[in-house]
């Protein structure tokens, strides 16, 4: 599997996934019947308009999973954060399934996301969500950006 990168509209912001963190999404997709997965991103910022998602995590046995949501664990998810910095990666945001073929945000997934961008002590100017559907990538993927001001901000396939 290749990378995959998208840009935000308007924005010079370049968000790569790698083949890994793709892999991660493939094993956990919601089909068969499966129970909503879900986990963290890390990566890096190799230039100021960059992230790369280096890694995908979860779901952890801490999450509570059913078909149509996940309930995170907030102290599990503290643990792993700070022991991926440890290694040099940052929290970046969440991700999770939808077993749509192509999927969107619903409405609370856009309100647990602001929520959890203003909870969270970091520097960045926005967060990452990805809902991982069941078609094949990238249209099995939505990619958005939250931050305080702005709801999740569709970005598209980078050209």
């Amino acid at each position: 599997m290749q990378e995959l990168t998208f840009t935000a509209q308007g924005s010079s912001l370049v968000v790569t996934l790698t083949p890994n963190v793709l892999a991660h999404f493939e094993a956990n997709a919601q089909r068969g019947g499966r129970s909503e997965a879900g986990g963290q991103l890390f990566g890096t910022f190799p230039a100021p308009n960059i992230m790369k998602v280096e890694k995908a995590t979860g779901p952890v046995s801490a999450y509570r999973r059913f078909w149509n949501r996940i309930i995170l664990n907030q102290r599990a998810d503290q643990r792993e954060i700070n022991a991926e910095f440890e290694k040099g990666l940052h929290y970046l945001g969440d991700w999770h399934t939808h077993p749509a073929t192509i999927p969107t945000p619903s409405p609370m997934d856009y309100q647990t996301f602001q929520s959890r961008f203003q909870k969270s002590t970091h520097e960045l100017h926005a967060m990452l969500m990805v809902i991982v559907g069941t078609n094949p990538f990238p249209g099995g993927l939505w990619v958005g950006l939250q931050n305080n001001s702005i709801s999740t901000k569709l970005v598209l396939p980078y050209s």
